[in-house]
Order: structure tokens, then sequence, then C-alpha cells
């Protein structure tokens, strides 16, 4: 093979492979965008209209982590899905929350509400009272900054419950 066919062959084989990594940096931006825990930048289409509604939604990605996980369902003021933002990962029975991390998105996107889902690695749904004060302090903090605290679930195996419908929570009456 002469010189010059070799040069022609590296310059085609190295397009090749620039091609192949820019179609692979693509690929995985789109994967990170729609899979990335955090922040789901999710079409406005989909309603979360009832407890049932925001546990199957996140089911999936909850109810098989080792450890827990609290997440944030954000919503419009028709209860169309904004995105849904993790808030905290803690261990495998519990997770440290701040309160400011909790609205620090909802604020951000200009939410009139949020659910707050978290997952028992145990499986067990069963509010624990830690869970209880969680919420009740989370629908205050709400409160103050115009964005209700619809409910909070905690997602087991193979089911969930609600605190809103345990009469663990109603949400506070704003300022």
């Amino acid at each position: 093979m002469s010189a010059a066919s070799e040069a022609a062959r590296s310059t085609e084989v190295s397009g090749e492979i620039t091609n192949f990594l820019r179609e692979s940096l693509r690929l995985l931006g789109e994967l990170s965008v729609r899979y990335e825990v955090g922040i789901d930048t999710a079409p406005r289409e989909k309603t979360i209209a009832s407890p049932r509604d925001a546990a199957d939604y996140l089911y999936a990605e909850l109810s098989a982590l080792p450890q827990e996980q609290l997440r944030a369902i954000l919503l419009d003021t028709r209860n169309h899905l904004l995105g849904v933002q993790l808030v905290a990962q803690g261990s495998a029975n519990q997770a440290l929350i701040d309160l400011r991390d909790l609205y620090r998105e909802a604020v951000r996107v200009n939410a009139a509400a949020i659910i707050l889902a978290h997952n028992h690695p145990s499986g067990d749904p069963t509010p624990s009272p830690q869970d209880v004060q969680l919420t009740v302090a989370a629908g205050k903090a709400g409160a103050l900054l115009g964005i209700e605290l619809i409910d909070h679930v905690v997602i087991g195996r193979p089911d969930f419950v609600s605190l809103r419908e345990l009469g663990l929570y109603s949400p506070p009456l704003a300022p």
C-alpha cells in the first residue's frame, strides 16, 4: 500500500471514529436527560391527579433501590408534571432532608404544588414518625412559599401508602 493510500485510509478511519463518537455522545446525552436521577424533564401532558398516579409514575425506579431516596414531583396549577427532583438520598433506613433543598427546584420552575415520594428499601411502606414529621414541616414551609404540598407517598414492595389518605397529613391553610 502506498503512503498516499495509507494516509487516505487513515483519514477515512479517523472520520468514521469521529462520527461514531459524536453519535455515541448524542445518544448518551439523550439518555442522561431521559433517565438521569435528579431533574426529570417530563412533558406537561402527564397529569398526576392522585397518590396512585404518583406512586405508579415512580414505582419502577424507587421500589428496588437499596437506599432511601426522597423525590419531589413538581406540578403546575392543573397538576401537569413539570418534573421530578431528587431531594435526598440516604441509607437503607433514612435520608437527611433540608427543606431548602426540597423547595429549591420547585421555586425555580414556578411549581404550584408538589407531591413528595420516597421508598422504604425494606419493602414495608408504613410511614415512620420521622416521615410524618417531615411531611408536616414541609407542608408548612410550602405554605409560606405559596407551593402546596399535596401529599407524601411512601413506596414499598409491592404497594405504597399515602400519608394524606391515612389521615396523617392534611395541607395547612395558606398564611
